[in-house]
């Protein structure tokens, strides 16, 4: 089930955030950000990550 959906641009600047379920803390979902803008290869790097028990997805398409 989908807890949360983060739209993020090429900087890591949040664009939409929507929360449905307070399973997922914040900390885990900015730990995320910042781990997959990080990332200077992201091809290399699974699109899957798993933080604090909370399964998380990435997709890049143009400048977000």
């Amino acid at each position: 089930m989908i807890s949360m959906i983060l739209v993020l641009n090429q900087k890591g600047d949040i664009m939409i955030s929507r929360q449905y379920r307070d399973d997922v803390s914040r900390a885990a979902a900015d730990s995320f950000r910042l781990q997959v803008i990080a990332a200077k290869e992201t091809g290399t790097q699974a699109p899957v990550k798993r933080i604090e028990n909370c399964s998380f997805l990435y997709t890049r398409h143009l400048n977000m």
